[in-house]
């Protein structure tokens, strides 16, 4: 089988590798899995190297004390072709499910998970837009960056079972914490620029306040997406799988 330029990939392309599986009604332990099952075919379909795992960002920071330290960030896959790199993030997100030999676990907390999705199309809009880069990291803030890996495009997928992820959405009238981070409805678009938890008094609640999601999520535009099913499995409860596929260029 001749192999596709890694030019060529794009959202139908992944598309199309979820839709036979989901036919296959193939479910995965673990987002590791996912990951690897992922990195495989691709590799087996496109003229490239993929890399799992692949250190695509080291930042010199300073803390308090004003002492230096290396925060490295990794990226699920990279595919790369000469000077060509593609990265993809993924999520596995799962509700309690026993189907044959699978057993699946509550991740709960979509509200979580919907953040660090979002988190993920934000670092991957870094990995593609130089300009981006240079405005998420002012000299002011004494951060350096020592590792860059330039993508040509990347892709956010996010694959689960638990219908929080899909049918939570922006224009529900209710005001809740994480209204922003909504991504619910069939075809829906990421309202605005900036992405952030809803504040009390100008402070994050408790449950977000010093941790890592403390920040909001600045993207550089509206991005459209689509709800498709992936499939649908014999078991009376959770049995329903869904996937969103995000493209930054």
């Amino acid at each position: 089988m001749t192999k596709k330029s890694l030019k060529e990939l794009d959202v139908s392309g992944l598309e199309s590798i979820l839709y036979l599986w989901g036919q296959e009604k193939k479910v995965f332990q673990s987002e590791a899995q996912f990951q690897f099952n992922l990195a495989w075919r691709l590799q087996e379909l496109y003229d490239c190297e993929a890399k799992l795992e692949d250190l695509t960002v080291v930042v010199t920071r300073k803390n308090k004390s004003d002492k230096e330290f290396m925060q490295k960030v990794y990226t699920d896959i990279v595919l790369v072709k000469d000077d060509y790199y593609v990265a993809i993030e993924l999520k596995y997100k799962t509700a309690t499910l026993k189907h044959k030999d699978i057993l699946l676990f509550n991740h709960g907390a979509s509200d979580l998970g919907r953040y660090d999705f979002l988190w993920d199309v934000n670092r991957l809009e870094l990995l593609v837009d130089p300009a981006k880069r240079n405005r998420e990291t002012p000299l002011a803030r004494a951060e350096e960056i020592k590792v860059f890996r330039h993508c040509a495009k990347g892709f956010a997928i996010l694959l689960t079972n638990e219908k929080g992820y899909w049918k939570k959405s922006y224009n529900d009238e209710k005001e809740t914490i994480d209204k922003q981070f909504c991504i619910g409805e069939a075809d829906g678009c990421l309202y605005g620029k900036t992405l952030d938890w809803k504040k009390k008094n100008g402070e994050y609640t408790n449950t977000i306040k010093n941790t890592s999601r403390a920040r909001s999520i600045v993207l550089n535009k509206a991005y459209h997406y689509q709800w498709k099913p992936y499939c649908e499995l014999s078991a009376a409860e959770n049995n329903n799988f869904k996937y969103l596929i995000i493209e930054t260029l």
